[in-house]
């Protein structure tokens, strides 16, 4: 059940950070480099990638940045694309943020080669505010308003998915009723 149980382990970690709830993710992660260290590699660099996220997410960029390295580097080491992208835009952004431009850029199209890569186009809506932010930062106000405009387009053809999901869940419970009444 081992696996199971990292799978558990890392969704409560996830579903603690929707509620904000950052010691009881961070907690999670932990727990779940502990339990994986010298036994799996991967899950130790999905761990080290949450925990990560969870320190950008709340602006401790000097925490985030080694766990984040270590996610991508295992994750390229193991040819998991989409793994490595969620883990070079957060990079990117805060190489924005720090002013470091050329370090950003890199991160950029190292996450939008890996996107288009293993075509997981959903984690555009997350690259494109990067992209804006850094064009804005090099001075390039056309081509950030472009990125921007790019992100929001991103963002709500995700939204339409996750809710056609949402509609089909509900149908499928609708007839599943209707067929054990009927019985």
């Amino acid at each position: 059940y081992l696996n199971r149980w990292r799978h558990a382990i890392n969704t409560m970690g996830l579903t603690y950070r929707e509620l904000a709830r950052w010691e009881e993710s961070d907690a999670c992660f932990n727990r779940l480099i502990e339990q994986a260290a010298g036994q799996s590699e991967q899950w130790v660099g999905i761990a080290s990638g949450n925990l990560g996220q969870n320190y950008y997410l709340r602006g401790s960029y000097e925490k985030a940045i080694p766990l984040l390295k270590l996610d991508m580097r295992l994750a390229e080491q193991y040819e998991d694309w989409g793994l490595a992208a969620g883990s070079a835009i957060p990079m990117a952004d805060i190489f924005v943020q720090q002013g470091h431009l050329k370090e950003a850029k890199a991160y950029i199209d190292m996450a939008y080669l890996y996107i288009h890569r293993v075509r997981q186009t959903d984690r555009l809506r997350r690259l494109y505010p990067v992209m804006s932010k850094w064009h804005t930062a090099m001075g390039q106000q056309q081509q950030a308003a472009l990125y921007l405009d790019s992100a929001l387009v991103a963002g709500k053809r995700f939204n339409e998915k996750f809710n056609a999901l949402k509609l089909m869940r509900a149908n499928q419970e609708a007839m599943a009723n209707r067929q054990e009444a009927d019985l």
